[in-house]
């Protein structure tokens, strides 16, 4: 895992309103990413609704996955990737419980 990967906070190269924004989608949307992650389902794409007008870079989706990454652990772990097929992250994370089997069909464990 690179320092980018694990680290919470944003890039200084992320523009703080959107980093804000990214954010306060985590929060009011908390429970689905739960449920995506429950479901084996990449997390990130419970945000497309209110952040893919706004995000079209990748560092934005990134930082993203990472703030997930931040709120689902140590309940989960990552579990593989799947196609999202967003502008600049192609694949979101899988997580799994840290307690349950596999549930993502691209696991590195499977």
């Amino acid at each position: 895992m690179t320092p980018d990967e694990s680290d919470p906070l944003p890039s200084p190269f992320v523009f703080p309103d959107v980093a804000e924004a990214v954010s306060r989608a985590i929060d009011k949307r908390a429970d689905e990413i739960i449920r995506a992650a429950d479901a084996g389902e990449p997390p990130v794409t419970v945000l497309i609704s209110d952040l893919g007008e706004l995000i079209g870079e990748g560092i934005y989706w990134r930082n993203a996955e990472r703030k997930i990454k931040a709120l689902l652990t140590p309940a989960f772990e990552t579990a593989g990737k799947k196609r999202v097929g967003l502008t600049g992250l192609a694949f979101g994370r899988c997580y799994r419980r840290t307690d349950a089997p596999p549930i993502c069909p691209h696991s590195a464990t499977n």
